[in-house]
C-alpha cells in the first residue's frame, strides 16, 4: 500500500509539474479555415444537426465571417454570418430567398490569448513519424444559469491553430454533445472582402427583421470561442436546432421538416 501511494504521489507531482511548465499559446491574429460541427441534443425534443462551414477570423480588425451549410430534417440551408465588433453590427444572410437581417452586437471580441484561463490536460499527436501533427489539449468549464458546459479543445503546437473540440453541456431539461473538427486552415486573410455583406443587406431595416438572436451551430460556436461572455437570452444557452423553433426559418418554410 505504501509503495502504491508513493507511485500515485509521484505521478500527481509529475502531472502538476508538466501542467505548470506548459504555457497557453495565443491564436493567430488572422486565420481562415473550415469546420464541421455535429450537434446531438437529448431531452424532451431530441435533435441532430450537422453543419459544414468555412470561416475567417480577424482579431486585428475585429471581424468574423462564417458561411454555413446546415443539414437537418432532410433539408439543407445556406446561411452566411458577418460580425463587425468595432461597428457592433451582425448581418445574417439567408441565401435561399436572399434575405438579410441586421442586428446590433452586444458582445466584444476577447484577446487572442484566451487559453490563459484554460487548464492544460495533455499533449497528443496525430499520424506517425515526421508527418505527425503535435497538439496540446486544454479544458474549459463554464457555468451559466441552469447550464454547465465543459469544453476540451486541441490546438496545434505550431501556430496555435484549433484542431478539434468536444463540447458537452447539461441543463435541467436536456443535455447535448457537440463535436467540432477544424481543417484546411491557413494563416492570414486572403481577401478582406469576405467580411463585407452582400449589397442587398443595405436595403434591409433591422427593426423589421424577424430573425431571433439565435445563431446556427457553426457561427454560435465561433462566436462563443472568440468573444467575451455576454448576457445571453435563454434561447442561446444551448446549441440551436435552427430548423426547430426559429421564426426566421419558419418564414422560409423549413419548420415542418422531419428528422
Amino acid at each position: 500500500m505504501a509503495s502504491m501511494m508513493m507511485v500515485l504521489f509521484v505521478t500527481l507531482a509529475v502531472t502538476v509539474t508538466v501542467a505548470m511548465t506548459v504555457k497557453p499559446c495565443c491564436f493567430p491574429e488572422q486565420y481562415e479555415g473550415h469546420l464541421a460541427v455535429l450537434t446531438q441534443k437529448l431531452g424532451f425534443r431530441p435533435s441532430k444537426v450537422g453543419t459544414m462551414a468555412n470561416f475567417s477570423i480577424d482579431y486585428k480588425n475585429e471581424k468574423i465571417a462564417v458561411n454555413e451549410e446546415i443539414f437537418a430534417r432532410r433539408r439543407m440551408m445556406k446561411i452566411s454570418m458577418y460580425l463587425d465588433f468595432k461597428a457592433k453590427k451582425q448581418y445574417s444572410v439567408f441565401w435561399e430567398k436572399k434575405r438579410c437581417c441586421a442586428q446590433n452586437l452586444t458582445v466584444a471580441m476577447q484577446p487572442r490569448c484566451a487559453l490563459s484561463n484554460a487548464t492544460y490536460t495533455g499533449s497528443v499527436y496525430f499520424g506517425v513519424g515526421a508527418s505527425a501533427l503535435s497538439t496540446t489539449t486544454w479544458g474549459i468549464t463554464a457555468f451559466m444559469p441552469h447550464l454547465r458546459i465543459a469544453t476540451e479543445i486541441a490546438v496545434t503546437q505550431k501556430n496555435c491553430v484549433p484542431f478539434s473540440q468536444i463540447v458537452t453541456g447539461r441543463s435541467r431539461f436536456s443535455s447535448f454533445l457537440q463535436i467540432v473538427s477544424y481543417y484546411n486552415n491557413t494563416l492570414g486573410i486572403k481577401d478582406p472582402g469576405v467580411f463585407t455583406p452582400p449589397d442587398f443587406c443595405k436595403k434591409d431595416n433591422a427593426q423589421d427583421c424577424t430573425v431571433t438572436r439565435e445563431m446556427p451551430a457553426a457561427t454560435q460556436h465561433i462566436v462563443d470561442f472568440v468573444t467575451t461572455e455576454m448576457e445571453k437570452p435563454a434561447s442561446q444557452t444551448e446549441p440551436n436546432d435552427p430548423l426547430e423553433s426559429n421564426k426566421s426559418f419558419k418564414t422560409d418554410g423549413l419548420s415542418d421538416m422531419e428528422l
